[in-house]
């Protein structure tokens, strides 16, 4: 478990503001589609939690109970449907 390195962070233009690498996707070879994605995750996921942890600590700063209680809704949505999709035989 020591190897294990969280991926580097990448620069912001690299990131964010070079638009040299944007383009449509081809949206007829799905295969090709679902891998540019994959692939854009997996080389950004640095950048994307640092993104949404950022924008977690500014949701919580400006409206904490809001966020609580989504975080709420969130986890009790969750655990109902771990527990119908253990419990299907009694739901039926």
């Amino acid at each position: 478990m020591a190897s294990v390195r969280p991926p580097p962070l990448r620069d912001t233009d690299d990131f964010l503001l070079c638009s040299a690498r944007f383009a449509v996707p081809d949206v007829r070879d799905l295969d090709r589609w679902n891998n540019r994605i994959i692939n854009n995750l997996l080389y950004y996921q640095s950048n994307y939690f640092l993104s949404v942890l950022c924008f977690l600590l500014i949701v919580g700063y400006f409206q904490p109970f809001q966020l609580f209680v989504g975080a709420v809704v969130v986890t009790l949505l969750f655990l109902g449907f771990v527990w119908a999709a253990e419990n299907q035989a009694p739901i039926r």
